[in-house]
């Protein structure tokens, strides 16, 4: 049977009742649209700011880490809605809670680093332990969103989070032999880049396996909208470590951190639809 809870999901809310629940509901409908405008007036001046390079080094550090807050700000809100119908605070969306407020610190690291003391981040430090860590987070609790979507047994989705990312660990040490020959790759900017393009690798194999389950319900739109931002984050990692970091070519303000600023916002769009939507039926009690 479907799971009731989370952006991956196929229909309505569930039924247990609770005391004021409807008020909670009207408040997530009067903050709804004004959320979403926030989100969008973000996303254009980001895009703004990047593509007519107007920012300083704190704008472009700090766009990031406001838009990861967002993101767990919508997160939690799903979580406490659910906790408020009884679902209880171990739910698959404190998995999700969990990843992204560990990539809203990894982002907040980057950003003391980077634009307040001016140091140098290097592979393996406390922003890519962070970041690295919100992945096993995130990748549970889409497992565990597949399982409870399609009925897939843990064996299944294994494979296609493992097949992806035996293939991206071939391209991977190609790569880094090129970079290697060239003098340029430290072991540290070696492994670490190893790390995020298995990472990346099987959150794409399972937003591969969810366009299978997505596309009906209620909550379809918001569901693409969710997978949508992961698909924009891994594209900015893989650009971020195989074509400027590991090229000595990143600063921060290049255009490959638009990826994580839209990934982020698309996340909090997505659990901002799923909280409308599971809100709305209660609003009639």
């Amino acid at each position: 049977m479907a799971s009731k809870k989370g952006a991956l999901r196929k229909g309505g809310p569930g039924k247990a009742p609770g005391e004021g629940i409807p008020r909670r509901a009207r408040i997530i409908r009067a903050a709804y649209f004004p959320f979403l405008i926030l989100l969008a007036l973000v996303a254009i001046a980001s895009a703004a700011i990047y593509f007519l390079d107007i920012g300083d080094i704190a704008v472009y550090d700090g766009l990031p880490v406001l838009a990861s807050f967002l993101a767990a700000v919508s997160v939690s809100a799903v979580l406490a809605f659910d906790v408020s119908l009884g679902g209880g605070v171990l739910s698959d969306d404190l998995l999700l809670l969990v990843g992204m407020l560990l990539w809203f610190l990894a982002e907040a690291a980057w950003f003391v680093y980077d634009a307040i003391f001016g140091v140098e981040v290097a592979s393996g430090a406390l922003p890519d332990l962070l970041w690295l860590s919100g992945y096993v987070f995130v990748i549970s609790y889409l497992v565990r969103k597949l399982i409870a979507l399609g009925g897939r047994s843990p064996g299944r989705i294994a494979l296609v989070v493992l097949v992806p990312a035996l293939l991206a660990l071939v391209g991977c040490f190609a790569a880094a032999g090129a970079f290697r020959s060239a003098g340029d790759l430290s072991l540290a900017d070696e492994a670490t880049a190893l790390l995020y393009v298995v990472a990346d690798s099987a959150v794409l194999g399972l937003v591969l396996l969810f366009i299978f389950y997505i596309f009906s319900g209620e909550l379809a739109a918001a569901n693409v909208i969710f997978l949508l931002g992961f698909v924009l984050m891994t594209a900015s990692d893989v650009a971020y470590y195989y074509y400027l970091a590991l090229s000595g070519r990143y600063f921060s303000g290049s255009l490959a951190d638009l990826g994580w600023i839209f990934g982020y916002l698309l996340v909090a769009t997505a659990m901002a639809m799923t909280l409308r939507v599971i809100s709305e039926p209660l609003l009639e009690r």
